[in-house]
């Protein structure tokens, strides 16, 4: 059996290149995403490529933000294929606002997504893969949690929420 592979933030960007790129490599790939109402661009860009949808990929919707939803994608992707070897922490958000306009709220949701949306899928599959003892997670962050610029220096502690949670997670995957 061929290996298989979750990917976070699939509607759009890295996520969706990523996710059909993984499916062209032979791995069975579940492409996932919140709003599944985005996913005609993935599947649109997949058949253009050959990829076979609902064989080598299936789009699944996963809201990083809620355990309940994390812990039932898991679940729904180990009972039909009995594992998960990949996982990609790839979604993310932000939004352009200096910190000082930016309102709390705002700064919640950034760091809902971008820091405990990691937290929150790491700890519901890194068991299975314990278990196992195989798999691989890999966290996508962004360069501007590392590299500030005149545009955005303002606004580089939002967008290193993402930063931060893959900093967390190297850390704790030495043990």
């Amino acid at each position: 059996m061929s290996k298989v592979a979750v990917v976070t933030g699939a509607s759009s960007g890295l996520g969706l290149h990523l996710s059909i790129m993984l499916a062209k490599q032979g791995i069975k790939t579940f492409a996932t995403m919140r709003n599944f109402d985005k996913r005609q661009a993935l599947l649109d860009e997949a058949h253009k490529q050959g990829v076979e949808i609902d064989v080598e990929l299936i789009v699944k919707q996963l809201d990083v933000r809620g355990s309940d939803s994390v812990n039932a994608c898991i679940d729904d992707i180990q009972k039909e294929t009995g594992r998960i070897d990949i996982w990609v922490n790839n979604a993310g958000a932000g939004f352009i606002r200096t910190t000082e306009q930016a309102n709390e709220d705002e700064i919640k949701w950034a760091l809902d997504v971008n820091l405990m949306g990691v937290i929150r899928c790491t700890k519901a599959v890194l068991p299975s893969m314990r278990e196992a003892r195989a798999g691989h997670i890999i966290n996508i962050s962004s360069v501007g949690g590392l590299v500030g610029s005149a545009v955005n220096l303002p606004i580089m502690p939002l967008v290193s929420f993402k930063l931060l949670a893959v900093w967390l997670m190297m850390s704790i995957s030495r043990f």
